[in-house]
């Protein structure tokens, strides 16, 4: 019998050291800016989640099993489709804010 494979960090992340000094002033920005930050990190998510859903529906399709090939068009067409129509609406939204 194989021994078991260790998977713990064979070491712990150093500790910052208590002496030296964080930056805690946040620059400033226009509100503006700042909801567009959130908006692009929105679109981010957005599209991560699109492509998930994407592979997601591309393996039940190649599974071919009874079923899995209308799951597989649900998921590409409701969810898929439909993230992408709000990503572009957003993207919209955050070209309109910074022209």
């Amino acid at each position: 019998m194989a021994p078991a494979k260790n998977t713990r960090a064979s070491k712990a992340l150093p500790v910052p050291h208590p002496s030296k000094p964080r930056c805690t002033a946040a620059p400033a920005v226009s509100p503006q800016s700042a909801s567009t930050g959130v908006l692009r990190d929105v679109t981010h998510h957005l599209k991560t989640v699109m492509a998930v859903a994407y592979t997601a529906s591309a393996a039940l399709k190649h599974q071919n099993a009874d079923g899995d090939v209308n799951a597989a068009l649900a998921l590409q067409r409701c969810v898929g489709d439909e993230l992408d129509r709000q990503i572009g609406r957003i993207e919209a939204l955050i070209a309109e804010r910074t022209s």
